[in-house]
């Protein structure tokens, strides 16, 4: 993926284009920041690596999604699905992760520093 910031239009046409072929979608290193990704289905999606910094990702489905080494640094993930999703390596400084779904959730080394997981 380029470094280009990309929009909510183009995120959702590659999620749509990628279940028609059967596949995941796929935004690995994408520059999302800031982005509002409120309530996408970006169930299996492989975000490894991207920035996702600041983005609004409130009731999305990141279920079984690929985010390791991501970026989510003050990101609203407020009652999003990230059941079973990979976040290794992921920093979510000042997250905040209000009534979001951890089940199963990977974490390992992930920097929740100030991340609020309340709820």
């Amino acid at each position: 993926m380029t470094n280009k910031k990309m929009t909510r239009q183009q995120v959702a046409e590659i999620a749509l284009a990628a279940r028609a072929k059967g596949e995941q979608p796929s935004l690995a290193y994408a520059n999302l920041t800031g982005l509002d990704m409120t309530g996408l289905d970006m169930t299996g999606a492989n975000l490894t690596g991207a920035d996702m910094s600041h983005t609004n990702i409130d009731y999305a489905n990141l279920r079984d999604a690929k985010l390791c080494h991501a970026d989510l640094t003050g990101a609203n993930l407020t009652g999003t699905n990230l059941t079973a999703a990979d976040l290794t390596g992921a920093t979510l400084t000042a997250a905040d992760l209000e009534g979001a779904a951890l089940h199963g959730a990977i974490l390992t080394d992930a920097d929740l520093y100030r991340a609020n997981l309340g709820g």
